[in-house]
Parts: structure tokens; sequence; C-alpha cells
């Protein structure tokens, strides 16, 4: 998941669980990939809260 998906992802939250937020996500763009659950997380860890 590139930074652009990413950002759509954390900004488009809803409070849901991690899969249901994922399937939400990708049903909203139009497109099938494999994202886990740890690796999304990883990847919210990695950006830096100033940014919001």
């Amino acid at each position: 998941m590139g930074f652009t998906k990413l950002m759509k992802y954390v900004l488009n939250k809803k409070g849901l669980t991690t899969s249901i937020e994922i399937n939400n996500s990708y049903n909203d763009i139009n497109e099938e990939e494999n994202i886990f659950n740890q690796s999304l997380l990883d990847q919210e860890l990695k950006l830096n809260p100033e940014i919001f």
C-alpha cells in the first residue's frame, strides 16, 4: 500500500475493526490487493504524528 492509499485509509477510518476498515477502503477504490492487518498497522506506526 502506497502513501496515498495509506493516508486515505487513515483519514477515512470509522472506528471499526482493522479487517473491516481494510475491506471498506479497498471496496471504495475498487482495487483487489492482499493487505495484512499487521503490515498496515506497521505502516501506520511509521507515520509522523505531526502531519495530523
